[in-house]
């Protein structure tokens, strides 16, 4: 009897698991789309492949969550998704604290932040991916940022950038 009720419970932690895990995503785009499906649903941005297996999308011309973003890139290691970083006209306050709101109704209570007079940080971790909502404060002005990407981005890219180097040699 209680290797049937452990079973049980098992089964239904497996499934919240299941329904919890996955990628975030941009514009119902998830981290590790092809950059083909990325590009025919994201016409505005403008990609340039780089020696290696590096690709970069920028578009100039972006919104998220019905606000303007000043510069929006999305990076591809292998053809597929890894990386969208968006940045926000210089002081556009009142359009970040809708993302945030945006972000916190889609995705919940942000899994870290920290709070302070010069860095706003916060960050929400899934399986494989992160999402992190940024505002510093220099020299009197806001700069708001919003990151999806992978884990081990950075490492990848790394990875994927030296491959390049050994490719134009």
């Amino acid at each position: 009897m209680i290797s049937k009720t452990f079973a049980l419970l098992l089964l239904n932690f497996a499934a919240s698991l299941a329904l919890a895990a996955g990628p975030f995503d941009y514009k119902g785009l998830p981290l590790g789309t092809s950059l083909e499906d990325f590009q025919k649903a994201q016409p505005t941005f403008k990609c340039n492949r780089e020696p290696g297996q590096l690709t970069y999308c920028v578009s100039r011309n972006s919104t998220y969550a019905q606000q303007p973003i000043m510069h929006a890139t999305a990076e591809f290691i292998d053809d597929k998704l890894a990386n969208i970083y968006l940045i926000l006209p210089q002081d556009a306050t009142e359009s970040a604290a809708i993302i945030n709101a945006a972000l916190r109704a889609k995705y919940g209570k942000p899994d870290h932040g920290d709070v302070n007079k010069i860095v706003t940080r916060f960050t929400w971790i899934e399986k494989g991916s992160k999402l992190e909502w940024l505002a510093t404060s220099y020299e009197g002005k806001a700069n708001i940022a919003v990151t999806l990407q992978i884990d081990d981005f950075d490492t990848r890219r790394l990875r994927a950038t030296q491959k390049g180097a050994m490719a134009d040699l």
